[in-house]
């Protein structure tokens, strides 16, 4: 009998980061029950960097170029190890909201189609495949913006973010869409505020949520974001401030550690919204 596989591919800001800390952390006694592949192993990166260049541009091309990345990402494995394997790893449902011309996740299924058919070249079946999602009711708009806030000198304040993306969260019309492009292969979802640890329902689906209790849980490490930190940031961007001051209000923000545009702290679980 061929493995189980099971597909975490997002959606951002849904406490992903930290169910896959949690994962690392916990490899040496998750391990002997599954096979995982998280963020910054190659070849899953190279697979959802295809999966974002899809998403910012959807044609022959980039379609292309994710249904052979997924062929070639899934011949790699032993189909007929004993263990299921879980691959998560969120930006595989693309870019999320705000990213150039990205406004929402349309593009999310039309990729895990070409990310099944790759699959199924590969294995030569989609019987052991299914897809798993976790999802969020509340604040994930601004949970994006902030985000957005701390990667690069974004502009928009919250409210104009908030404007400009509504609807880009509602997960099931994007789920809906899923499945049904999909047909056959299961797709489920646990929203976070449903959830004990971002953790919980992937054990859950592989049963072993015995497991939970002697898991090692990282520190939380994503600070909430004031609204006047938020409104700071957003000044500063707007009035292009540089220099000492620019870092130092960034210091005074995130902490000593980061301090560099491009690097943020970890999407933590049910980080503050607003």
């Amino acid at each position: 009998m061929k493995r189980r596989v099971v597909i975490h591919a997002g959606f951002h800001k849904t406490g992903t980061t930290t169910l896959q800390h949690t994962l690392a952390q916990n490899a040496d006694l998750i391990a002997p029950h599954i096979e995982m592949r998280l963020p910054k192993d190659p070849l899953l990166d190279l697979l959802a960097l295809s999966s974002k260049n899809f998403s910012q541009m959807r044609n022959r091309p980039t379609r292309q170029a994710l249904r052979n990345e997924a062929e070639a990402f899934f011949e790699t494995f032993d189909a007929h190890d004993p263990r299921p394997l879980l691959i998560s790893h969120e930006n595989l449902c693309g870019h999320y909201p705000g990213y150039k011309n990205i406004r929402n996740f349309s593009a999310a299924g039309p990729a895990m189609k070409l990310i099944s058919e790759g699959f199924e070249a590969a294995w030569g079946s989609l019987d052991t495949l299914s897809f798993y999602f976790s999802t969020r009711r509340n604040g994930w708009l601004a949970s994006c913006h902030w985000q957005r806030l701390k990667q690069k000198r974004y502009k928009l304040s919250l409210d104009e973010f908030e404007a400009r993306y509504r609807g880009a969260d509602d997960f099931g019309t994007v789920l809906a869409d899923m499945r049904a492009r999909l047909g056959v292969v299961t797709v489920s979802s646990c929203a976070l505020e449903d959830m004990d640890h971002p953790i919980s329902p992937v054990l859950t689906l592989f049963g072993l949520s015995h497991l939970q209790s002697a898991l090692t849980i990282p520190p939380n490490t994503n600070a909430s974001a004031s609204l006047d930190a938020r409104a700071a940031l957003v000044d500063a961007h707007k009035n292009d401030l540089r220099g000492p001051d620019y870092w130092a209000l960034r210091r005074s923000i995130f902490g000593e550690d980061n301090t560099e545009m491009g690097t943020a702290p970890s999407d933590a679980f049910a980080s503050s919204s607003r």
